[in-house]
């Protein structure tokens, strides 16, 4: 079976009172279900703003990231993320391949 990852975040910790955790949590349990991956859901950065950009060296993503770059995550893999602006909101983000 493929594996999938969700990346969770919201930007800050007064949002985990709200639906944001769950909300995007269902969506990647559904995403996942509905294609037949076996999701992983430990990746989460919650109260984390990415406005900096600085969770990419430190934190959740990071952690996702160095898995990807030492084959830890096997290539097929999916991130699956409820929008893009989870991963980023700066300028300059380049894309790990």
């Amino acid at each position: 079976m493929t594996n999938a990852y969700s990346f969770i975040r919201f930007s800050s910790p007064a949002q985990m009172k709200g639906d944001s955790l769950r909300r995007q949590l269902a969506k990647a349990e559904r995403f996942a279900a509905e294609r037949g991956l076996d999701l992983d859901s430990t990746y989460r950065a919650l109260g984390v703003s990415a406005f900096t950009g600085k969770h990419r060296v430190k934190g959740a993503l990071a952690a996702f990231l160095n898995a990807v770059r030492t084959g830890e995550i096997a290539k097929g893999s999916w991130l699956l993320v409820e929008n893009v602006d989870r991963l980023w909101t700066c300028n300059g983000f380049a894309p790990v391949t």
